[in-house]
C-alpha cells in the first residue's frame, strides 16, 4: 500500500505541477495580448454551432476600430476563444492584431480555474504523501525502541471501505504466545495489499513492542513478510526436525540465530 499511495502522491502533485504551469502561461499570454492587440468593443452578429450538440462552435462578430490612424470595419469575422455562453446582439470585449486583423477574446478566469483546480489535485497529493510520511516515522520509532518478537499471523480481515487496483486491503491478525506459554497476546498490523493473505496465514511476522506497555503499543512490520518467512521454513525443516535434542546447538546462517533446545528464533 506504502508504494501504491507514493504513486498517488507522486501523480496528484505532477498534475498539480502541470495544472500550475498552464495557468502561468495563458496568464502571461492574456497579459501580452492585452498589451500588444488593441481592445474592441465587438457586436455579436451570427453563432455557429457545433455538428453534433448545442454547444457553440463559432462566434462572428462586426466591429470598428481604429489601426495606425485609419479606421477599419467588419461586418463579419470569427472570434477565437470566444466564450460559449454569448448571443446574437451581445456587445464583447475582444482583442484585436494590428497587424492580421485577427480578432480574439481573453478569459481572465482561465488562469484562476487551473490554479483552483491544481489546488484540489495538489491537497489530494499531500494527504498521500502526510500519511506516507506518519508511517515511515511511525516504524523509525519502533524499530528504534522496540523489541522484537516473532508472532504467528492466524487470520486476516478485509477492508472493504477501501479499494486500490480493485483490490480491498486486509489487515493481518497476529498472535503470540508469551515467553512461559501462559499468556497470548494479539496484534493487529496496519492495512497491507496482499495478491493471496491465505498463503501468510500460519506464517510468523516481525512484531515491535514496547514490552513496558504490556506489549499494548506495538507495530506489526509486513514489509518484508515473506523473505522472513520463506527463511524460517528452511531452518526448520533442514535443521530442527533433523536434529532433536540437542540443547547446546544453535545455527547462525546470514545473521540469523536459530536455537534448537527451545526452538527460539531471533535476529542478531
Amino acid at each position: 500500500i506504502s508504494k501504491i499511495k507514493k504513486i498517488f502522491a507522486l501523480s496528484f502533485c505532477g498534475i498539480a505541477l502541470f495544472l500550475t504551469i498552464v495557468a502561468l502561461v495563458i496568464f502571461i499570454n492574456n497579459n501580452n495580448i492585452k498589451k500588444r492587440y488593441l481592445k474592441v468593443e465587438a457586436e455579436v452578429v451570427r453563432l455557429s454551432y457545433s455538428y453534433d450538440s448545442d454547444t457553440t462552435d463559432q462566434v462572428f462578430v462586426k466591429f470598428e476600430c481604429e489601426i495606425n490612424g485609419e479606421m477599419y470595419k467588419t461586418d463579419f469575422t470569427n472570434v477565437e476563444n470566444a466564450p460559449s455562453s454569448c448571443y446574437e446582439g451581445e456587445i464583447i470585449t475582444i482583442y484585436v492584431n494590428p497587424i492580421t486583423k485577427k480578432a480574439v477574446c481573453v478569459s481572465s478566469m482561465g488562469p484562476f480555474i487551473c490554479l483552483g483546480i491544481g489546488l484540489i489535485f495538489l491537497l489530494i497529493g499531500l494527504v498521500f504523501a502526510i500519511t506516507l510520511i506518519k508511517s515511515s516515522r511511525k516504524r523509525k520509532f519502533y524499530m528504534r525502541y522496540g523489541d522484537q518478537i516473532w508472532a504467528k499471523i492466524v487470520s486476516y480481515e478485509e477492508i472493504y471501505s477501501t479499494t486500490y487496483n480493485n483490490r480491498h486491503p486486509q489487515k493481518l491478525i497476529c498472535e503470540y504466545t508469551g515467553d512461559f506459554c501462559d499468556e497470548i497476546h494479539k496484534f493487529i498490523s496496519d492495512p497491507v495489499l496482499l495478491s493471496d493473505p491465505n498463503e501468510v496465514v500460519g506464517s510468523l511476522v516481525l512484531v515491535y513492542v514496547i514490552k513496558q506497555t504490556n506489549m499494548q503499543d506495538y507495530y506489526v512490520d509486513c514489509d518484508n513478510i515473506k523473505k522472513d518467512i520463506w527463511l524460517f521454513l528452511i531452518l526448520e525443516r533442514v535443521f530442527f526436525f533433523q536434529i532433536k535434542n540437542d540443547c547446546d546447538i544453535i545455527i547462525t546462517i546470514g545473521g540469523w540465530e536459530y536455537e534448537l533446545s527451545r526452538g527460539n528464533k531471533k535476529y542478531l
